[in-house]
């Protein structure tokens, strides 16, 4: 449901920039990877505070980090994509996605990201 919202409000905007689908693909991305940042981050404190340092709370971090950097790379790549004529666009359509993103809630949030995290730690595995 989540993913189909957001899908209808990127085919929306994608005429409203010079880069097309590509700055609404950025701007879900960025809101996702910020969304992944605050979970993570809260769960380590909980963790953290627990004085737990075992291969969760590892993982975790890695994840988090990982994630930070992520969201750092969209907001970094939306800023260089953007001109400043469609800035009040992507204004819009960022607080269109956030409306989308708070009104699922939280628990699909997280199991999206519990589904994320336990094929990123497969694929650490593997590797």
């Amino acid at each position: 449901m989540k993913v189909r919202r957001l899908e209808r409000a990127c085919a929306r905007a994608a005429p409203r920039f010079e880069r097309g689908a590509l700055v609404p693909l950025l701007a879900c991305a960025a809101r996702l990877e910020a969304t992944g940042v605050r979970v993570f981050g809260r769960h380590l404190e909980v963790l953290e505070a627990g004085g737990r340092d075992d291969g969760t709370t590892r993982a975790l971090r890695a994840l988090l980090h990982d994630e930070r950097r992520h969201a750092r790379s969209c907001a970094a790549a939306l800023e260089r994509l953007v001109g400043p004529h469609e800035r009040p666009a992507l204004a819009a359509l960022q607080a269109e996605v956030a409306r989308i993103d708070r009104s699922l809630g939280v628990s699909s949030s997280v199991v999206v990201w519990a589904v994320s995290a336990a094929l990123a730690l497969r694929d650490r595995r593997a590797a």
